[in-house]
């Protein structure tokens, strides 16, 4: 089990469970976690965020390691439950697929924010074996192509790539697999008018399986699959021409807020606002 206490605040029903995207350290969720002065992050909204720590792994290993640390976090802090969950990017992969294969879960996670998240996979052509060739994390590069075995389990069913309307969207062969109804889950996903149809590398129709998923979406020039974060990347920036920008992580906040403060399904309690008490932020387990 590993993962990085990045605030502590005591507060039940509100912890939030922050899971990275592909080779992401817990450093890099440090805006939606801390803010950037003067506009709040997660703590200072009232949450108390953990990350979920990454290594190099397959996704189905990655998923059972979430799973395990979840039902650890509950044998050891049964107060904190239930809890929401944040997955960006390939991390939003990892909270469905826990649910999907973890149905237990269902207990114990109340919401599930995916953001921006490429399920209905990517297609990375050699991305994987130039990864592994450069040292970094390549085995989910693998199983997030969607004409592996990964995303069709994941999804309930295959697909093709079609074109309509000038766009490249997923067309699934079947009804596919979304969530459990047990749990809310919501999609946000970015809007550039320059790529028209998504954040730069993951499409509306990707992020919201076809529109099937609860989803918000936020149009804007910035709106960028980093900036969604707060986060900038050189390479990105270069290859891809995304510039940083505060003008999108903060609606992405609102956003969650407002969905964690929504009702659950009957089964469930709803997540309650608490006081916010100071408390030491960086502590690590």
């Amino acid at each position: 089990m590993s993962a990085v206490r990045v605030g502590y605040i005591g507060s039940v029903g509100r912890t939030v469970i922050l899971i990275p995207g592909w080779h992401e350290k817990a450093h890099d969720l440090r805006t939606i976690v801390h803010g950037r002065d003067p506009l709040p992050g997660l703590a200072a909204r009232g949450f108390d965020p953990m990350i979920f720590e990454l290594s190099d792994e397959s996704l189905p290993q990655r998923i059972d390691r979430f799973a395990a640390f979840v039902r650890a976090l509950q044998a050891r802090e049964p107060w904190r439950f239930p809890v929401a969950v944040m997955g960006y990017s390939m991390g939003g992969i990892v909270a469905r697929g826990a649910l999907r294969k973890h149905p237990d879960l269902t207990a114990l996670i109340s919401h599930v924010a995916l953001l921006a998240v490429p399920n209905w996979g990517l297609r990375l052509s050699v991305v994987p074996k130039i990864a592994h060739m450069l040292g970094l994390p390549w085995r989910e590069l693998y199983n997030i192509d969607p004409e592996h075995r990964f995303v069709p389990w994941l999804n309930g069913c295959d697909g093709r790539w079609i074109t309509r309307g000038g766009k490249r969207i997923w067309a699934p062969d079947g009804e596919p697999w979304t969530h459990p109804s047990e749990t809310k889950v919501l999609a946000m996903a970015g809007i550039m008018p320059k790529y028209r149809d998504g954040d730069g590398l993951v499409s509306v129709d990707s992020a919201t399986m076809g529109g099937r998923i609860p989803h918000v979406t936020f149009r804007d020039k910035h709106a960028n699959h980093l900036n969604v974060t707060g986060e900038t990347d050189g390479i990105a920036r270069l290859v891809r021409g995304f510039q940083r920008s505060d003008s999108i992580w903060p609606r992405v906040l609102d956003a969650f807020e407002a969905f964690v403060a929504s009702p659950q399904t009957d089964a469930q309690a709803t997540l309650q606002p608490v006081p916010h008490r100071d408390a030491p932020i960086g502590a690590s387990r």
